[in-house]
């Protein structure tokens, strides 16, 4: 579980069933030769994810031993990371269990895929990428002072990889009273949905009026108040799509207006709550 912003918990990130062996091309695998009684704990041992550094030496905890296990763990009292990391060399396997509060900065929003490194003794190492389900929630608001003319000034959305649904709440404006006006189309991650507005009973009136406009379609809302220049538009069902999902910790929103590019922006998210889930 990965969080970033608001009310700053602590990050997380358990695996079990991890091998201490490499991968040959035809699909088999070599164990390592390293075995309990020649892996020296005074020599430790490191785990990466996504560059994020839990190094298992003496400073924050300490080793035990039992029988062909070898076990470290963080003390209470020590400062930031803590970690358990659990190495068993009668099967070959480890494990590990671990909890940041800075781990956000390197597992980003909503991405799924997490490099993992294994380092035993600084001479041992083993790597692999994992491709996770994400879960994910996110929001993003703008502060009224940085508006511009046109603009994006809130998102809000979800997404699920394993039921590949989503939705995608969008919120912007426009100058008040504006002269002209057209059909919208918003990218999102360069992924495209419309919202054929002029064909909406008595467009042009409430366009003169100050009035407001709602559109409707399966998937699909927008609502316009042209009084105050404010919109909201709602993408969800099968009309979002999962590239539509941030990237990086960012997302990449344009509007147009009538075929025409009126706001371009690239957000870096606010808040994102983050479930990964891997199963091999």
């Amino acid at each position: 579980m990965i969080r970033h912003g608001g009310d700053k918990a602590k990050d997380s990130y358990t695996l079990s069933g991890g091998h201490m062996a490499w991968m040959n091309a035809d699909g088999s695998e070599t164990p390592s030769p390293l075995t309990a009684d020649q892996f020296g704990a005074s020599k430790g041992a490191a785990v990466s994810l996504n560059g994020h550094l839990f190094h298992a030496d003496g400073s924050k905890g300490k080793w035990s031993r039992s029988g062909d296990a070898w076990t470290y763990k963080t003390r209470q009292d020590a400062r930031g990371d803590h970690f358990t990391l659990g190495l068993d060399f009668a099967h070959q396997t480890w494990s590990f269990d671990s909890s940041s509060k800075v781990l956000d900065q390197d597992l980003k929003a909503a991405d799924a895929s997490v490099h993992i490194d294994l380092v035993l003794q600084e001479e041992y190492a083993f790597s692999n990428r994992l491709e996770h389900g994400v879960k994910s929630e996110w929001t993003h608001q703008e502060k009224q002072s940085a508006w511009q003319a046109y603009g994006v000034h809130e998102i809000e959305g979800a997404y699920d990889s394993q039921t590949r649904m989503g939705n995608l709440k969008v919120k912007g404006h426009v100058p008040k009273h504006i002269g002209s006006f057209g059909d919208v189309e918003i990218r999102v991650n360069e992924t495209p949905v419309d919202f054929p507005l002029l064909a909406t009973e008595g467009f042009l009136m409430h366009l003169n009026n100050g009035g407001k406009v709602s559109y409707q379609a399966e998937g699909l809302t927008f609502d316009i108040d042209f009084g105050s220049g404010k919109w909201k538009a709602t993408i969800g069902g099968g009309r979002f799509k999962r590239e539509m999902a941030p990237k990086s910790g960012a997302m990449h929103v344009q509007v147009l207006l009538g075929g025409e590019l009126i706001s371009d922006q690239k957000v870096q998210l606010q808040k994102c709550t983050t479930e990964l889930r891997f199963a091999g």
